[in-house]
């Protein structure tokens, strides 16, 4: 049963970094250890994170194959039929 609310709910899920858990023998999001952690490369399992979005009029199951960041989630939302154009934003 869907909440009666749902359709007037937009829910957002995403990360600002992965961690490895090993991977390339390296252990969170740095080279613990190698190197100033400034300079550590960005795999796969540190630079992919979720970006998800669901509720309201986005249809489930839907997946798109693109590069996205978080800056990125405000005009995406603002495209949202139900919330119109996205007149004025700052930082």
């Amino acid at each position: 049963m869907t909440p009666s609310f749902w359709g007037d709910t937009i829910v957002v899920i995403t990360s600002d970094h992965g961690t490895s858990i090993g991977e390339h023998n390296r252990t969170g999001k740095s080279n613990i250890g190698t190197r100033p952690a400034l300079f550590g490369p960005l795999y796969p399992e540190v630079s992919h994170v979720p970006f998800l979005f669901g509720g309201g009029e986005i249809p489930q199951g839907a997946s798109l194959e693109l590069l996205a960041q978080p800056l990125d989630i405000l005009p995406t939302v603002a495209e949202l039929p139900a919330l119109g154009p996205l007149t004025k934003a700052t930082n």
